[in-house]
């Protein structure tokens, strides 16, 4: 069994957010400098130990480090066990549960760690650290959420807004330290695409990315948010990476109260 790349959140086989997904047999899992064979890679790097077909463990580097948690890397994943008639619909990574399912065109996955809260942030703190105002800031108070991997979520007024963003890194690590959170998830209803319901940008310093093409958990973690402010949540599109000239498209749902992340996943 053979590595596979794939493009995720796009149909298209040069979109997308790269993952690469390594296989390796139990006797060999700790023969390997991950990290070396990481930084050869275009994106994340996926690796998964396993022995007669059954996944023993979940790795997940960054070309910098090791990640606990992608959302494009676990559709990666999903799509690799799919594909090699690995049969896998749950998986245990560290302190999460994560579920998987396939509808068509399209790869799922939901985990059991969502949670939100108010944010206690200083809004010139946040304005600052994007080369904003806080005049541009739709709601003057912020939502920390996580389904994997926690962000905090600012909402902006439009397209123009958010392209004209101005990122101070050190700062959004700092606050991101401060605060015990993995990065900013900044979103407006302002979209290019006219079937899209969110345009967003994420940035992610403490993950070794500074701004990610498209981030699964993020988008997953806005559900949470919308479910916060209006008790209803209904299948949502966002699109992300267009800045890089890289369409990806996240789709939102949820199930049963779970909320799941999805969209394509599109061998290279």
């Amino acid at each position: 069994m053979k590595q596979e790349e794939y493009n995720v959140f796009s149909e298209y086989n040069n979109e997308g957010n790269p993952a690469t997904v390594i296989p390796i047999r139990l006797s060999e899992s700790e023969n390997y400098n991950l990290l070396d064979i990481a930084k050869e890679n275009k994106g994340v790097s996926v690796f998964v130990t396993l022995h007669d077909l059954i996944v023993k463990d979940v790795l997940i580097y960054s070309s910098s480090e090791r990640i606990n948690f992608c959302g494009h890397g676990i559709l990666a994943l999903y799509r690799f066990l799919n594909s090699n008639c690995i049969n896998c619909d749950h998986l245990t990574l560290g302190d999460k549960k994560v579920s998987f399912s396939v509808t068509e065109d399209k790869y799922w996955f939901s985990t059991d760690s969502a949670n939100i809260r108010k944010a206690e942030l200083d809004v010139d703190l946040v304005a600052e650290a994007f080369g904003l105002h806080a005049s541009d800031f739709v709601e003057p108070e912020f939502y920390e959420a996580s389904i994997g991997s926690p962000k905090l979520l600012v909402e902006l007024e439009d397209l123009n807004t958010i392209k004209k963003v101005n990122p101070h890194f050190e700062l959004i690590k700092r606050i991101s330290l401060d605060y015990k959170f993995n990065g900013f998830f900044l979103f407006t209803r302002d979209t290019i695409d006219p079937s899209s319901d969110f345009f967003a940008r994420s940035f992610n310093p403490l993950s070794g990315i500074q701004e990610d093409i498209a981030t699964g958990v993020a988008a997953g973690a806005l559900g949470l948010v919308l479910k916060k402010r209006y008790g209803d949540l209904q299948e949502f599109k966002v699109e992300q990476g267009h800045l890089f000239d890289n369409r990806c498209k996240i789709f939102i749902k949820e199930v049963n109260g779970s909320i799941f992340v999805g969209g394509h996943v599109t061998p290279r």
